[in-house]
């Protein structure tokens, strides 16, 4: 390939895509070759336009000042996608208050109910660790609406397996939690957790990076 050694180093510098380094080789080469003199300041000149563009990207969509922008993109690795979202957490981490209770080792529990409800279910998700993250989201201004379809459910559910007792009859488990799934209050709860699953993992990241 023409300009393969000059690609190389370019790509080793930035992720710049093959097709692109070639254009602007060409671009910047007199006839077929760059001339030893100047492929080091052509490179160079390259590297540094690739990286002005892109800055100029992130500042526009994040709203961050150009100096601000380009320290981030370098601290991504020059991955435009991660600077934007880098960016954009650090201006929702702005003003960040922090809360009673919520701190990394009650937030390790919340994670750990969510992956349970993603694994086995909203159904049996709100019989584990409930006390421990009802409360937890109760101080959680955005997810206040969150606790209280959990612990709706939950009382939707004690109250169809109420006279479970124990019971260990498998038959008669599936026949109480299908009740329990076809419950018109129950569904609806249900359908507010899974309707607020972006926010809650937005506000888990924001707490994740500012609790202690």
């Amino acid at each position: 390939m023409k300009f393969a050694s000059e690609i190389a180093e370019l790509r080793l510098r930035i992720p710049i895509p093959i097709t692109e380094a070639l254009t602007l080789l060409h671009e910047h080469a007199h006839g077929d070759e760059l001339a030893a003199s100047d492929r080091n300041s052509i490179l160079s000149k390259i590297e540094s336009d690739f990286v002005t563009c892109n800055v100029a990207v992130i500042a526009e969509q994040t709203g961050f000042t150009v100096s601000e922008a380009e320290m981030v993109f370098r601290q991504m690795k020059f991955d435009v996608a991660k600077a934007i979202t880098a960016l954009r957490e650090k201006e929702y981490d702005r003003g960040y208050i922090k809360l009673p209770l919520i701190n990394h080792t009650s937030l390790a529990i919340l994670e750990q109910w969510i992956k349970c409800e993603n694994y086995e279910g909203f159904h049996i998700a709100i019989t584990f660790e409930f006390d421990a993250v009802t409360t937890m989201l109760n101080h959680l201004p955005d997810l206040f609406n969150v606790a209280q379809a959990i612990r709706l459910a939950r009382q939707r559910r004690d109250s169809i397996f109420s006279d479970d007792n124990g019971n260990k009859d498998i038959e008669k488990y599936i026949q109480l939690t299908n009740t329990l799934k076809n419950d018109p209050i129950y569904k609806q709860c249900e359908a507010v957790f899974q309707n607020n699953l972006e926010k809650l993992d937005k506000v888990l990241k924001r707490h994740w990076r500012n609790a202690e």
